[in-house]
């Protein structure tokens, strides 16, 4: 799994969002989608492989601090939903538990930074919305024995699958829209 190479969690507060450009990372990401003119193009951290970071820091690099400063990351917030099922699908019988689990009222399925008692969100930062995890993690595959699981079953009840992935498709568009509702967001994810 990649570590972080962005900014560390308190020195997004410490340091300007606007790189002393006046533009902000929201503005920014804005100006480009909309064909506009931003100060640069935007720029965020997706991770680093441990390895690279490993060589890095053996080479001379003082730290994840140093990375901050010699990248101009812009600021987003992802907000991540629980879009979960309730387990790997084996099968017709699963079905009810479907749509029982995925329940687009559930508050614990909203982003933690959209429920009740969470801060703000900062109004600079560029906001993102994961809708779907896509096909097979949907499914609640998450290893090589789920996957031919599930493969199987698709082989052996393609009717089965599909009605699971179109309560999964209904719980995420009524979740979407429920957090929509709450806050603008700048892009959608949409994995797979």
């Amino acid at each position: 799994m990649p570590r972080c190479c962005g900014p560390p969690a308190g020195l997004v507060k410490a340091r300007s969002l606007t790189h002393g450009s006046g533009m902000t990372s929201r503005d920014r990401f804005r100006q480009t989608r909309a064909y506009g003119r931003p100060d640069r193009v935007p720029l965020f951290e997706e991770g680093l492989r441990d390895d690279v970071l490993d060589r890095w820091l053996a080479e001379g690099l003082a730290g994840q601090q140093e990375l901050a400063s010699r990248f101009r990351y812009d600021v987003r917030i992802p907000l991540a939903s629980n879009l979960d099922p309730p387990g790997l699908l084996r099968g017709r019988g699963d079905l009810a538990a479907y749509r029982r689990a995925l329940d687009p009222e559930d508050p614990t399925r909203m982003p933690a930074e959209l429920r009740p008692g969470a801060p703000p969100l900062a109004e600079d930062a560029v906001r993102g919305l994961t809708v779907s995890h896509g096909f097979f993690q949907t499914l609640g595959v998450r290893d090589a024995a789920s996957f031919q699981e599930l493969i199987w079953l698709l082989y052996d009840d393609p009717d089965c699958v599909r009605e699971a992935l179109e309560v999964h498709a209904r719980f995420c568009a009524t979740l979407a829209d429920r957090i929509l509702r709450q806050t603008p967001v700048e892009y959608a994810l949409f994995s797979e």
